[in-house]
């Protein structure tokens, strides 16, 4: 092999490996309390509904380069299904729970997560739903779960008899530890994570607040203040700095605000929220396109080399 085609070839395995930037959101997804799944722009705008006929959905949870999402069925369904993200092959993957509430998928390790409130646990499955295990039981009522898979960790909320809590623990559901606990205003339901930033977001439902704190669970917050609303559903766009969170009642509406909590505005009304995903498209990085320009210039440098005069 020529050591121009080794170094094509070098560039080559480099741009595999170099980062992606990541958009802004360009859909928000949400699974609806009562009808299904639904979508919109990433700006409030084209609201659809894209999996209908469900008794209620839960938390929700997509895949993007797999081309799907994931849901539980919360309250009456009480199955883990998913579909193509444009609503087509829906798939019964779990059947026979008692109340899964909040997901989390883990596309690349090949599993979904799951909390239910009524059995008290945390648990997961392939994919396609085979190897169902259980990670941690004995717990309260667990609702919200975000993953922190370069970490191994997952992260969750719950209430109840226990206490108002967030923990945390090993991806197999080893190493539990009680993160942050008390301090709440209504029940703790969604989690968000902002892994680089080393914050998470939750909401509180029964008229509490949007909070953040450490991920070890110090420095808790309120950012966005009490309300008279039910809040539900959180999801984070660390691409334009906002915190998105849903209202299954009062309003019936989506809204987002700045990280810290500034800025809110209302972006979908009329809807039942619970669970909220947010889809990302990925962006050739500053580095992927200098690297790209430079494999072009070095291939038209070697043909100039290489080519045989007239």
């Amino acid at each position: 092999m020529s050591i121009a085609r080794k170094l094509y070839l070098s560039l080559g395995i480099c741009l595999l490996m170099v980062d992606v930037a990541i958009s802004a959101p360009v859909h928000i997804y949400w699974a609806n309390l009562f009808t299904g799944i639904q979508r919109a722009d990433g700006d409030g705008s084209n609201v659809v509904d894209l999996v209908t006929g469900l008794s209620g959905a839960g938390g929700i949870g997509l895949t993007t380069y797999q081309g799907k999402m994931y849901w539980s069925g919360y309250p009456f369904d009480r199955n883990i299904q998913r579909a193509d993200l444009d609503g087509s092959n829906v798939e019964e993957l779990v059947t026979g729970l008692s109340s899964p509430r909040g997901l989390a998928v883990d596309g690349a390790g090949g599993k979904v997560y799951w909390t239910d409130s009524v059995t008290r646990k945390i648990s997961r499955s392939n994919l396609d739903g085979s190897a169902v295990e259980d990670l941690v039981t004995g717990l309260g009522s667990p609702i919200g779960i975000a993953l922190d898979t370069a970490g191994g960790k997952m992260y969750w909320t719950e209430w109840g008899d226990v206490g108002q809590n967030i923990q945390r623990a090993d991806l197999d559901g080893s190493n539990v530890e009680l993160l942050l606990t008390g301090r709440v205003k209504g029940n703790m339901h969604h989690i968000a994570l902002d892994l680089s930033g080393d914050k998470m977001y939750w909401v509180e439902n029964l008229g509490g607040p949007v909070r953040r704190a450490n991920l070890d669970g110090t420095s808790d917050e309120i950012i966005v203040p009490i309300a008279t609303s039910n809040r539900v559903g959180s999801a984070l766009d660390l691409f334009d700095g906002k915190v998105y969170w849903g209202d299954s009642s009062g309003g019936n509406d989506i809204r987002r605000a700045d990280l810290d909590g500034s800025n809110v505005e209302v972006l979908i009304t009329g809807i039942s929220p619970f669970g909220l995903a947010l889809q990302f498209v990925p962006e050739p990085s500053t580095l992927t396109l200098a690297a790209l320009a430079l494999l072009t210039l070095l291939a038209h440098g070697h043909r100039r080399a290489t080519r045989q005069p007239e």
